[in-house]
């Protein structure tokens, strides 16, 4: 959670100043608040594949809202289960976003990073919908990216 954290840290300094339109990204955890000359911020979910950076999915977001990716695609084998294994599932990323003015951005890393690391093949989607946490899911299917959301992912960036 230190990317989040030091997304929060920075914000807070530039919320001292009054500073009231930004975008902050510290390896993939992203704080936007207010909007980008008079239009709204955008950023892209990227591919997970470690060889591109190509967008996946590109997201125009209206709100103040905090933004945390978690994902083995980049650095193989880093996120370790409860006995220090490596995570090996179909899973390749997942995006949490929260309301900036209510959660910080290390909550939304912690919440990435554990929906990833979830015990049960699967669980991760049931987990995050039944506690009602904004999550952007791309998991692999028969050699295919496929990508789910929860429905409060929905909710958020309507």
């Amino acid at each position: 959670i230190a990317k989040g954290y030091a997304v929060d840290e920075f914000s807070g300094i530039l919320d001292k100043f009054k500073i009231n339109n930004y975008f902050i990204n510290v390896g993939g955890e992203i704080k936007v608040k207010g909007s980008k000359i008079d239009e709204p911020w955008t950023l892209g979910i990227e591919m997970p594949d470690k060889n591109s950076r190509k967008i996946y999915q590109k997201l125009i977001i209206n709100k103040n809202l905090s933004f945390a990716t978690s994902g083995n695609y980049r650095k193989s084998g880093h996120i370790k289960d409860k006995n220090g294994n490596s995570v090996m599932t179909n899973l390749l990323s997942v995006t949490v976003a929260v309301e900036a003015d209510k959660l910080s951005t290390a909550y939304a890393d912690g919440l990435a990073t554990g929906l990833f690391a979830s015990e049960f093949p699967g669980s991760w989607f049931s987990i995050a919908e039944e506690n009602n946490i904004a999550a952007f899911f791309i998991f692999e299917d028969n050699g295919r990216f496929k990508s789910s959301q929860t429905s409060s992912w929905l909710k958020l960036l309507e």
